[in-house]
């Protein structure tokens, strides 16, 4: 007969064991059912999983332009530093050559008193 298995086996009366192809086709067809729900739901999985990995990629690229800016910032403290520090050994320098001149002031201030 047209539409049966042929390798059902046949019933007493001949015919095609109708109950047994329609149990496999319902046992496929709830195995298909199982399979597109759990590719849906993989898919689920999928989209969310993209969804957090574009987060987390977008917080690490705000880090890295915050770790940019927090190292420039440090670059030019140290620069800063560096005028500084440059600034005291010129201020240091000042200081000597003014204290060698009230030494060399202190020297004529007492030659004039003696003489």
């Amino acid at each position: 007969m047209a539409g049966f298995d042929s390798e059902q086996p046949r019933a007493r009366n001949g015919r095609w064991c109708r109950t047994s192809a329609r149990a496999k086709a319902r046992e496929a067809k709830n195995k298909y059912n199982m399979a597109m729900q759990q590719l849906n739901e993989a898919q689920e999985a999928n989209k969310e999983m993209a969804i957090k990995l574009a987060c987390a990629e977008s917080k690490a690229a705000q880090l890295e332009a915050s770790l940019r800016k927090e190292e420039a910032t440090v670059a030019k403290l140290k620069a800063e530093k560096q005028v500084l520090i440059a600034e005291i050994d010129l201020a240091e320098e000042e200081k000597a050559g003014l204290e060698v001149q009230l030494e060399e002031a202190e020297e004529k201030k007492q030659y004039l008193e003696m003489h």
